[in-house]
This record gives C-alpha cells, structure tokens and sequence, in this order.
C-alpha cells in the first residue's frame, strides 16, 4: 500500500514555489523519450521551457543543477586563471619559452570552451527535440576542443 502510493507520487509533477513564475518540473515518465536518459533520476525534468525559462531554472533545484552549477564554477575558475596568468605575464613560472606559456593559455581557453559548451547543453537540452540534438552537438564539440587543449599541452613533455 505505502509502494504504490510513492508511485503515485512520482508519476505527479513537482511545482517548485516560484513567485514571479511557475514553472512546473516532471517526473521521468511524463517527459519525451528524447529526455529520458537516466531512469534513476525519478523526478526534477524540465520540459518544453522557452529561453528565459531556462535561465530562470538556473535559481531552482531541478534534475541538471549540479552539472550547469558544477560547469559554471569550473569555467569561472578558469577565465580567472586565464586573466591572472595573462596579468602576470607567464602561465607558469618554470617555462623557458613564450611559445609554452601561449600552450598553456590555450589549455585554459579550450577547458573554458569546454565546460560553457556543457553548461548550454544542460540548460536549454529542455527546449525542444531540435534543441536538444543541437545542444548535444555543441557540447561535443566542446569536449573535442577540450581534448584537443589537453593534447597540444601533454605535447610539451614530450618533445
């Protein structure tokens, strides 16, 4: 009796209390298959939100929060990093050529590149189907640019 009750619970949708808008998150089997990648996650799907609607999401607990939270952070620490070494005028101490230190402001770009890239994704994946693969497509470009930073970097040691 108290299992299906808590299946009835789930198959709700959640209103979180927002008082400038109501936005209404989904359980797992309300929302398109296009967004039903990880049946664990039983409830907190945003659906069929407009662009303003999804930068609202970002002040709400919903099922993508840590990775845009997570992401957003990240990439912040990085445009810091980047701005510090460009102000201290080497990205490390210990490289002997100029043509290191722009290696290493390239890594700190494309890890930049690569977790905004992410943070989209996760934020505007609710829109649409069309949005959804769109946004996909964006966010693996920015994990191969992320690689590609990686690599040119891990190149250093080895020549």
């Amino acid at each position: 009796m108290v299992r299906k009750r808590l299946y009835q619970e789930v198959d709700k949708p959640y209103t979180p209390e927002i008082k400038s808008k109501q936005v209404q998150l989904y359980s797992f089997e309300k929302i398109p298959e296009y967004l039903q990648s990880n049946p664990y996650i039983r409830t907190g799907y945003r659906h069929g939100l407009s662009i303003k609607d999804c930068l609202i999401s970002l002040v709400y607990l919903n099922n993508e929060t840590i990775n845009i939270w997570s992401h957003l952070i990240g990439a912040g620490l990085f445009v810091y990093f980047f701005f510090r070494d460009i102000y201290n005028g080497r990205a490390l101490p210990f490289f002997a050529s100029t043509s290191d230190y722009y290696f290493i402001l390239f890594y700190t770009v494309s890890v930049i590149i690569c977790m905004l890239c992410s943070v989209s994704f996760h934020l505007f994946n609710c829109i649409s189907p069309r949005a959804f693969a769109d946004f996909l497509k964006l966010d693996l470009c920015g994990i191969g640019f992320g690689i590609l930073g990686c690599y040119l970097c891990d190149d250093l040691y080895i020549i």
